[in-house]
């Protein structure tokens, strides 16, 4: 399930439904490391200047200061890169390939065991500048796999392995639900008597709506303006398989 896997091997899993290559962003911090390299070597040749080590030494020092700095940066700029390296995901109908940094693992969608997503927006005076992500994947032999940045598009990666895994997991989940069985998704719980948050349990009945917004599962209660319960959503593994079986079940409910 975990072994190094051909384009034709992979077959195996049903036509293909995406492919997502490394993320141009892999060239943008290899540029960035290079000129954090050449503005280091310029602190650097400055501090060593004669004419700065017969001036204040102060002067200096912060120069060696700040070449250190740039230089440390660009370290980290290298490392990304390096670590980025041959990022691909292939995605099929009944499975997924993906490869990053030589190495490749393939299995099918209901080899999943969570996902976890998490999405965090940078802003500069109020304008989003970047947002970052990562989607944590657990097999059921135990494996992981972390999806970054380093794929292109990976908003829309993160989102169908999501989705084509909850697709696989949710019969699992309805029928565990129906068993009597508690099922956990992080801080929150779901079974017969209705949600718990680890406090209280919100009967079925009284549970108005769950919602996904701004990083947060959001739990309102009939009757009641305020929220019931905010878990943050990157706390909370299999959100999609949560957001379908609590849907189902209001529908049962109703």
């Amino acid at each position: 399930m975990t072994a190094s896997t051909s384009s034709f091997e992979s077959m195996q899993y049903g036509a293909p439904i995406g492919e997502y290559r490394g993320s141009v962003g892999r060239i943008v911090i290899g540029v960035a490391g290079v000129a954090l390299v050449l503005i280091g070597a310029f602190f650097a040749v400055v501090a060593t200047t004669p004419s700065a080590a017969a001036g204040d030494s102060s002067g200096a020092i912060a120069d060696i200061i700040a070449s250190a700095i740039f230089i440390i940066g660009a370290i980290a700029c290298f490392v990304t890169v390096f670590v980025w390296r041959g990022a691909r995901a292939q995605l099929f109908e009944r499975g997924f390939v993906i490869g990053r940094a030589g190495k490749t693992t393939s299995a099918r969608w209901e080899d999943i065991a969570s996902v976890t997503q998490r999405v965090v927006q940078t802003r500069y005076y109020g304008i989003p500048v970047w947002t970052s992500h990562t989607y944590n994947v657990t097999l059921t032999n135990g494996e992981k796999l972390r999806i970054t940045d380093a794929f292109g598009k990976v908003g829309k990666l993160g989102d169908s392995i999501q989705r084509m895994s909850a697709n696989a997991l949710l019969p699992r989940a309805i029928a565990a639900f129906h068993s009597g069985a508690r099922l956990p998704f992080g801080a929150l719980t779901v079974s017969q008597a209705g949600i718990s948050n680890g406090k209280e349990t919100l009967p079925w009945s009284d549970l108005n709506q769950l919602t996904l917004l701004n990083g947060r599962v959001i739990i309102t209660r009939k009757g009641k303006r305020l929220r019931w319960s905010a878990t943050q959503i990157s706390k909370t593994p299999n959100v999609y398989v949560l957001t379908a079986l609590v849907g189902y079940i209001q529908r049962g409910v109703r």
